[in-house]
């Protein structure tokens, strides 16, 4: 079976350029959630170049997984941010009342952006070809 490491990676190293258009436009919760997307795409793309399969949705509990590598604590509590926006960027009845856009804000945006990138360096420069 071929890997398809370089697929997801590939996909994930797009994420951050919506992210990006997100911010800028004030789209603040859409920003969160492609960031989210990039970290996870990237973990998968790092399972994947280690022939594991993976079927999750939490960056962190995936990055926990990952036995092989040495992941410092700051990372998983960085996936775990990202996690909290997978749902509730984009659904309103994940919160008591209002839009999900309404919770959001440019610091939130600017963070997961940050830690998304994060998490990607990481798995690209882990990838086993």
């Amino acid at each position: 079976m071929s890997s398809r490491s370089m697929d997801w990676l590939k996909q994930a190293q797009r994420d951050p350029e919506e992210a990006e258009d997100a911010l800028k436009n004030e789209k603040y919760e859409w920003a969160c959630f492609a960031s989210q997307q990039c970290a996870e795409k990237a973990v998968k793309a790092l399972y994947h170049s280690i022939n594991k399969e993976i079927w999750s949705r939490s960056i962190s509990r995936m990055l926990l997984q990952l036995e092989e590598f040495k992941i410092d604590k700051t990372l998983i509590d960085k996936a775990m941010e990202l996690d909290r926006v997978y749902i509730g960027s984009r659904y309103p009845d994940y919160y008591s009342e209002g839009s999900p856009f309404e919770y959001y804000s440019i610091e939130d945006a600017g963070r997961c952006i940050k830690y998304a990138k994060e998490i990607f360096e990481f798995c690209n420069k882990n990838i086993r070809s």
